[in-house]
């Protein structure tokens, strides 16, 4: 399953995320998810591009194990 198709990816500390999720850098920075570039021999995650909230900041080729999925409350739509 591609990317373009909606498929989801295992990113950083083994979570399951989808294209435009909420995610944490190892500092706290907010950051929605963009892209994943896969490692060409592992097929694993390698990059991310991400889109940070609080500057609007487009930044690519970020590392996948600096970011994790934030975890919300299952109570919320």
């Amino acid at each position: 399953i591609s990317i373009e198709q909606g498929g989801i990816r295992p990113i950083g500390w083994r979570c399951i995320m989808k294209i435009g999720d909420l995610v944490v850098t190892i500092k706290g920075n907010l950051a929605v998810l963009l892209d994943v570039k896969l490692g060409y021999e592992t097929g694993q995650p390698e990059y991310v591009d991400l889109c940070f909230c609080g500057t609007g900041v487009t930044r690519t080729g970020f590392p996948a194990y600096k970011v994790k999925k934030v975890k919300t409350d299952k109570k919320c739509p």
